[in-house]
């Protein structure tokens, strides 16, 4: 007996393929080596909003008093930092 596949589990299995073309592309923009100067980089999905104006300064000033080449180097600083405090608290 065949089975048949539900629209459902279609749409599920055409979802990852489409995430793990998206992550592929998202991992190359990452390690690329760009200045932090476009704003757009900062756009959140969560929220469907900008970053506000401060809050793009301050990763401005981050980006250059650490000497960043890529995003990630920017990504991972943050992350750190983030689970730094998370610890802190715990």
């Amino acid at each position: 007996m065949t089975r048949v596949e539900s629209s459902q589990e279609t749409a599920e299995r055409d979802s990852s393929r489409v995430r793990v073309t998206k992550n592929r592309d998202s991992s190359r923009a990452i390690d690329s080596s760009h200045d932090i100067t476009a704003k757009e980089t900062f756009f959140s999905k969560l929220i469907d909003s900008e970053i506000s104006d401060e809050d793009y300064e301050h990763a401005q000033k981050v980006w250059k008093q650490f000497e960043m080449k890529s995003f990630r180097e920017y990504h991972d600083l943050y992350r750190k930092a983030d689970v730094l405090l998370l610890a802190d608290v715990f």
